[in-house]
């Protein structure tokens, strides 16, 4: 069983989970940080518009739980990573040059919330970490 609790305008904050909710707790985690991320995207504050989500970080995700399953890599924390691996540039553009640095800090942030494993934190922060290619 998953324990849910409604926050403000359509948000939800995982509160606790039963032994056997592994797999819809990785599906709320996963529809939670979609949603922030997303909003983050929309919000007039982000300095490349909803572009940034519809033509990158959305496609960037679609393709890395592809590739996620074809190669046998751990879809939950691919998901996540790709979700979360711009986070810190659509937040504020002043984060553009060390995005990959301060995402990783918001990610383990919005993780933490929502009571995810530091263990599992820690490999997200790994790849959002390493993916900086500019």
């Amino acid at each position: 069983m998953l324990l849910v609790r409604g926050i403000g305008n359509e948000r939800i904050e995982v509160v606790g989970m039963a032994k056997d909710g592994n797999e819809a707790y990785s599906m709320i985690l996963e529809k939670i940080i979609y949603t922030e991320v997303k909003q983050r995207c929309m919000s007039l504050s982000n300095a490349y518009g909803i572009g940034a989500w519809d033509h990158h970080i959305k496609i960037v995700y679609e393709l890395a739980k592809k590739y996620a399953s074809e190669y046998g890599a751990d879809l939950e924390i691919v998901s996540l990573a790709a979700l979360l691996h711009d986070i810190a540039s659509v937040t504020d553009v002043g984060f553009t040059e060390e995005h990959h640095i301060i995402g990783a800090d918001i990610a383990e942030g919005l993780l933490l919330e929502q009571n995810y494993p530091i263990e599992k934190i820690e490999l997200v922060k790994k790849c959002i970490l390493n993916h900086r290619g500019s």
